[in-house]
């Protein structure tokens, strides 16, 4: 499965990561950044 890096801006805060290209990204914000108030 293809890696990829992303940056992502949330809450004024830049993380950085390298994520399968099937994750979406709800559940980095919800499981990686550990922000439980994520809704869809």
């Amino acid at each position: 499965m293809a890696k990829h890096h992303i940056t992502v801006t949330v809450n004024g805060a830049e993380h950085a990561r390298e994520v399968d290209s099937r994750l979406l990204l709800v559940h980095l914000i919800r499981d990686e950044l550990a922000l439980t108030g994520t809704h869809i």
